[in-house]
């Protein structure tokens, strides 16, 4: 095939060869598409990117945003499964990555769409922390600084595991004990069924949910409880034991009181802030709690609304809800909180009087 002027380029090739092997009704479609320019007219890359866009049309971002947003764990649902469907809904969010340096900040600046794009790790985090169903494993990365997306599967990972195999333990423990009690002498009369114990419902183990752990040893604790309402000690958990939560303790190290993971009333522990500050460390205060609501929305930002949240009215002395737009940057130390239940654990029982503390050091030299 050839010109007047002379044999055809490389590109009329290709697109004599893409528009003779494509069929009728592709070639049909082409046609449509490029008018009102004559199939002679387009080049062969437009062509080609004419048709992808046709066959294969971009995700909305808006939308691909939004499913990714309300992206929760579903029951049963393993972390790893939860976390691959997650980078699946971001796969067409356009999220960035992030610069880890000032030359690769310097590099992405060049790029329009890349600038202003959101960081996928910030976003993969936040929806992670917020969107994972086990209470456990949740309050204890809102207690992590500085957690990463990597830091948070990691930890929920083990923390899976650890849970996983603990149940296994546990099913073969209570099979075995079943098995023992059913075999009884040939012709003894047949026994009452026996009570089924008291299951706990922080843990569903076989013990009724007072259960105090008072003095109690085991592999994973080197030490004991001290004595009721001693803020000296307090049996911490190494792991996601038996019955564990999330509880205030006095640290002597860093002379106040503060959350960390803890055996369901061991000595020395409290449920809440106030009560934990109130029997071991007066002065402390929690200052935080008489903040204006953090990272709340108004009318210029109400559009990039990322969810309600609680704050702690201390002239009410009350937790109310209120929009939040700035998720990231919440932590452990602002008057802010994803649930009804942290806000009263972490801020309720302060008032104007005792939230700011007391100075003990002035009251000394007085």
């Amino acid at each position: 095939m050839r010109r007047e002027h002379g044999p055809l380029s490389s590109e009329e090739k290709k697109r004599a060869l893409l528009l003779t092997l494509c069929g009728p009704e592709t070639f049909e479609t082409v046609l449509a598409l490029v008018a009102p320019k004559s199939r002679g007219q387009v080049p062969y890359d437009e062509i080609v990117q004419t048709l992808a866009s046709h066959y294969h049309p971009r995700l909305s971002e808006l939308y691909c945003r939004c499913k990714f947003q309300s992206g929760d764990q579903q029951p049963g649902e393993p972390i790893a499964s939860y976390v691959a469907a997650l980078r699946k809904l971001a796969a067409h969010c356009n999220f960035g990555v992030g610069a880890s340096s000032a030359a690769e900040a310097a590099a992405e600046s060049t790029t329009a769409a890349v600038s202003t794009a959101l960081p996928l790790d910030i976003l993969l985090r936040d929806r992670f922390v917020c969107g994972i169903r086990n209470e456990l494993f949740q309050q204890r990365l809102f207690a992590e600084r500085k957690l990463t997306f990597q830091k948070a599967f990691d930890f929920a990972e083990r923390a899976e595991s650890a849970a996983l195999q603990q149940q296994s333990i546990k099913m073969k423990t209570e099979n075995l004990e079943v098995r023992k009690t059913s075999r009884g002498k040939e012709g003894a009369k047949r026994e009452q069924p026996t009570p089924r114990k008291a299951r706990c419902y922080r843990c569903d183990g076989s013990h009724d949910p007072t259960f105090h752990l008072q003095g109690v040893r085991s592999d994973n604790c080197k030490g004991a409880g001290t004595d009721e309402g001693s803020c000296e000690t307090a049996i911490v958990a190494s792991a996601w034991d038996d019955c564990t939560a999330f509880l205030y303790a006095y640290d002597e190290k860093e002379g106040k009181c503060t959350p960390d993971l803890h055996y369901i009333n061991a000595s020395g522990t409290y449920e809440h802030l106030f009560d934990c500050v109130s029997t071991c460390n007066p002065g402390q205060g929690a200052p935080f709690c008489a903040d204006p609501p953090f990272g709340a929305c108004n009318e210029t930002n109400i559009a990039q609304k990322e969810g309600m949240a609680y704050f702690y009215n201390i002239t009410t002395q009350e937790c109310q809800q209120y929009p939040l737009c700035e998720m990231e940057l919440l932590n452990l130390e602002v008057n802010s909180h994803l649930a009804l239940e942290y806000c009263e654990r972490m801020c309720g029982g302060f008032n104007e009087t005792n939230v700011y503390g007391t100075n003990t050091a002035e009251e000394g030299g007085s």
